[in-house]
């Protein structure tokens, strides 16, 4: 599955924001269920560790399973950190 174009700039941003800090890290562009590319990703990759960003939700996004951190440490094989 190839990125979207108008996505690429944003994501290079993002990508050397990361780098500049010293941190190695694998990319991996996907699309579909949030929580569920993740964990296969992490599953793919055998993952020691995968590490979110946190979103606050309200109590209906919540309630309606918005909220992907929640699924990703509920179902994943290894730790999970959310950063906030």
């Amino acid at each position: 599955l190839a990125m979207p174009a108008e996505l690429e700039e944003s994501l290079g941003h993002a990508r050397s924001r990361i780098e500049d800090e010293g941190v190695t890290a694998d990319y991996l562009w996907a699309a579909g269920d949030p929580a569920e590319v993740i964990l296969q990703a992490a599953r793919d990759q055998q993952a020691d560790l995968i590490v979110l960003g946190s979103h606050h939700h309200g109590f209906l996004g919540r309630l309606f399973g918005a909220d992907v951190a929640g699924t990703v440490k509920e179902h994943a094989g290894c730790d999970v950190l959310v950063v906030e």
